[in-house]
C-alpha cells in the first residue's frame, strides 16, 4: 500500500471567469461527464483561451484523474487524450500519476469502488455551504499496488463491463419503446 500523496502530484482546477462557446481550450465541469465516468459531449460546450491560463501545468494530459473536490458526486474521471486540450474547472482536483507502478485507470477504477467513495466521503467537510474534499486527508488515502498485468486484467474487466451495461441499457430501451407502442396500439383501438 502507498499513500495517494506518495504516488501522485494532487492539483487544483482553475477557476476561469473569461468563458466562452469557442475557443482553443476545453473548460471541463462536472455536466461534462456522465455517471459511468464517460464524456457526455463530444462537441465541448464551454472553451477558455491560452491567454486566461497562469501556467501550461493547468494543462490537463492523458492519463490525469478529475476528482470532485467540491459538493456531493465524487466519481473520479479519467481523462482521454481525445479530450485535449483541456483544463479542469476548480470544482475538481487533477491527480497525476508520479510513477509508473500503477495504471492511472487502475486508479481511476479503485476510486469509484464502493468502499473507496466511502472512505473519500468521510474526508468531506460539511461545515461549509458546499461540501469540500480536504485535500490533506486525501493524500493520505491508501491505494494498493498490485501487479501491473493484474491491475491491467482489471482495467480490460471494467470495460468489457461498460460494453455490456451500455448494451443492456440500449436493450431495455428497446423493450420500453415496444411496450408503449403496445400500449398505444391496444388504448387507440379500444377508444
Amino acid at each position: 500500500m502507498e499513500t495517494i500523496g506518495n504516488i501522485a502530484e494532487i492539483l487544483f482546477g482553475v477557476n476561469i471567469q473569461n468563458r466562452h462557446s469557442a475557443g482553443e481550450i476545453r473548460y471541463l465541469q462536472m455536466s461534462d461527464f456522465d455517471d459511468s465516468g464517460l464524456i457526455i459531449n463530444s462537441q465541448p460546450t464551454v472553451f477558455v483561451d491560452t491567454a486566461d491560463l497562469n501556467t501550461e501545468r493547468q494543462l490537463l494530459q492523458a492519463g490525469d484523474i478529475l476528482l470532485p473536490a467540491k459538493g456531493g458526486r465524487n466519481m473520479a474521471f479519467y481523462i482521454e487524450e481525445s479530450y485535449l486540450p483541456a483544463v479542469a474547472s476548480s470544482s475538481f482536483f487533477v491527480v497525476r500519476l508520479q510513477t509508473t507502478l500503477i495504471d492511472a485507470r487502475f486508479l481511476m477504477l479503485y476510486l469509484n469502488q464502493p468502499s473507496t467513495q466511502v472512505k473519500i466521503k468521510s474526508m468531506i467537510s460539511t461545515t461549509a455551504t458546499v461540501p469540500v474534499l480536504n485535500k490533506k486527508d486525501f493524500l493520505n488515502l491508501p491505494v494498493p499496488i498490485v501487479p501491473m498485468a493484474q491491475q491491467h486484467k482489471i482495467i480490460h474487466l471494467h470495460r468489457l463491463h461498460q460494453q455490456e451495461r451500455q448494451l443492456t441499457m440500449q436493450a431495455l430501451a428497446q423493450k420500453e419503446l415496444r411496450f408503449q407502442g403496445i400500449f398505444t396500439h391496444i388504448i387507440q383501438n379500444h377508444v
